[in-house]
């Protein structure tokens, strides 16, 4: 059996809502699944990766478009990981253009990102968030968000 989640994380990885925040985004969160198997707030003091899980298909430069090799990926994520256990999101020159970007700013085919926060609803069961749903959270959490959609 396979397991989805919903995850919203703020654009910014470091920020973390205040806990007002949190606790109405995550009462409002229970009401739009409401026979999710779970929905909880995860706040680290380190920056860590929210990943899409077996949706992952595809990494691309923001600014040029071209694909990013796997390999170079990897060896990045494991340059930038700090040994303290956090993502340190320096900028990088990319193989492609040359442009300097930090990992969270690639283009994840699905959604993936870097954060200290994150909002999670375990099989929702309702598929894709509609954009609307998206803005209302924005509007409580006080910050745009990215929307990740895990399948393991």
């Amino acid at each position: 059996m396979s397991d989805n989640w919903i995850i919203l994380i703020p654009e910014n990885a470091g920020y973390v809502p205040p806990e007002p925040k949190q606790k109405l985004a995550t009462a409002k969160l229970r009401e739009l699944p409401p026979k999710a198997d779970e929905v909880n707030v995860e706040v680290t003091e380190k920056i860590r990766f929210e990943d899409c899980g077996g949706n992952f298909e595809s990494i691309a430069c923001p600014d040029c478009g071209e694909t990013i090799e796997m390999e170079w990926w990897q060896e990045r994520m494991g340059e930038d990981f700090g040994e303290d256990g956090d993502f340190k999101l320096k900028p990088m020159k990319l193989p492609c253009c040359g442009k300097d970007r930090t990992l969270h700013e690639l283009r994840y085919n699905f959604t993936q990102g870097f954060t200290r926060f994150s909002l999670v609803t375990m099989n929702p069961n309702i598929g894709e968030m509609p954009k609307e749903g998206i803005a209302v959270f924005e509007k409580i959490l006080g910050c745009p968000l990215r929307v990740i959609y895990r399948h393991m």
